[in-house]
């Protein structure tokens, strides 16, 4: 009997230890699982923000490019839009200095920057940075030639004439004209003088008509009386020849 309590000790001892064993196996697969979600979860929440940053598309004009003359802005395209706080683009000219002017300019994934006026040929570099929608910040930086200077403006004195020739709104110029030229008197308008001319031409035209035809009914008076007088000589010189 002692032998038989003796042989028991150790089966009941290798019991007990593979129980601990299988408990301990449980509780760390339960540890596990929950753990899980927890892992994947924190994983997701690195993840996120990574995948949320903006990504640079292209920009106008495109870095390394080169254009006849500076443009009148700078265009940046991203993947996702932008957020107006903490975007700032800064672009210089070929003497080191700012030419950009006023605020960026957004609109859906684009960002715009205007430049000034009247810029010179040479090198330009753009530095911009601008914010993601998760709030973190993506800058760069490109660059540009442009080949010739801006064509500047006509002015208002340009385009109205030399500064020293007076306006014909002008009064001195009124009176410098004035002047300087005789005061011509009025004149009877050329329909009226040929109508003058015309009627002054009519009488005398028929005047001459009238001396004419005056002289020729006068010499066919004279004629027709001294063709009379010569045959009424006649005539009355015949009988007496015949006496």
């Amino acid at each position: 009997m002692r032998c038989a309590i003796l042989g028991s000790v150790p089966l009941a001892s290798r019991r007990r230890a593979t129980g601990r064993k299988t408990t301990r196996a449980l509780v760390g697969l339960t540890l596990g699982l929950g753990l899980l979600p927890a892992v994947g979860l924190g994983l997701a929440l690195v993840a996120a923000p990574a995948q949320a940053h903006d990504v640079l598309v292209g920009t106008t004009p495109a870095d390394g490019s080169t254009v006849d003359v500076p443009p009148a802005k700078v265009t940046i395209e991203f993947e996702e839009p932008a957020v107006a706080l903490g975007t700032e683009v800064r672009v210089t000219g070929p003497d080191g200095s700012v030419v950009s002017t006023g605020d960026p300019e957004l609109v859906d994934t684009s960002v715009s920057q205007a430049l000034e006026e009247d810029l010179p040929a040479g090198s330009y570099a753009v530095t911009w940075r601008v914010t993601s929608q998760d709030g973190h910040a993506v800058s760069g930086t490109f660059a540009f030639t442009a080949k010739t200077s801006q064509a500047p403006a006509p002015s208002a004195t340009e385009s109205s004439g030399p500064a020293g020739s007076p306006s014909a709104d002008s009064p001195d110029a009124s009176d410098d004209s004035g002047a300087g030229s005789p005061v011509s008197s009025p004149t009877t308008p050329p329909t009226s003088s040929s109508a003058t001319s015309s009627s002054d031409t009519a009488p005398s035209a028929g005047a001459t008509w009238g001396v004419v035809v005056a002289g020729l009914a006068l010499g066919a008076v004279v004629g027709l009386l001294g063709w009379w007088r010569a045959r009424r000589r006649r005539d009355g010189n015949g009988p007496t020849g015949q006496s």
